[in-house]
């Protein structure tokens, strides 16, 4: 119930999702998390920023992940290492798992928002070449290139996937 209210968000639903952030289930913790992907970045950090050291691995990873737009530079020297440590533990999670093309994806996805674009593109090309019928590896890609203004190579992204992927 708690992810649902993110689809609405207005005062009364933040506040239940906020103590939804704070509740002694994980699953409720991470539900609350899931609410929270329409939040701007900027606005995300104060109410997600404490779950970057759950005691649940789950918790700290989608912490660590709506905080991924973040330019922790910009932060104290406190938030910025404890970022930067959640934003390494969440990397070398999806390393560990990137023979699945889901994890290769998220972890390209991950690197997009960390404003690494070079290592997103390879991320997401790297994908695509493991996995040639992993669709959302393209779209992900395309996507990448559309948001940057290179719709003609977004375009081959996509044409080449209509010869690989079912």
């Amino acid at each position: 119930a708690v992810e649902a209210l993110g689809q609405n968000l207005n005062r009364d639903t933040f506040a239940a999702i906020q103590r939804g952030l704070r509740d002694e289930d994980a699953s409720v913790r991470l539900a609350a998390l899931g609410s929270l992907e329409r939040v701007a970045p900027g606005e995300r950090l104060r109410a997600v920023y404490p779950l970057v050291q759950d005691p649940v691995r789950a918790v700290r990873l989608a912490a660590a992940r709506l905080l991924a737009p973040l330019a922790i530079e910009t932060l104290p020297a406190e938030p910025r290492g404890t970022l930067a440590a959640a934003f390494a533990e969440y990397e070398e999670a999806n390393k560990t798992i990137a023979d699945r093309p889901g994890s290769l994806m998220t972890l390209a996805n991950f690197y997009r928002d960390r404003g690494n674009t070079e290592l997103a593109e390879a991320t997401y090309r790297e994908a695509m070449a493991r996995h040639p019928t992993f669709g959302p590896a393209f779209v992900n890609l395309a996507d990448f290139y559309r948001s940057r203004g290179q719709d003609k190579q977004g375009e081959q992204v996509l044409r080449a996937a209509l010869g690989t992927v079912p």
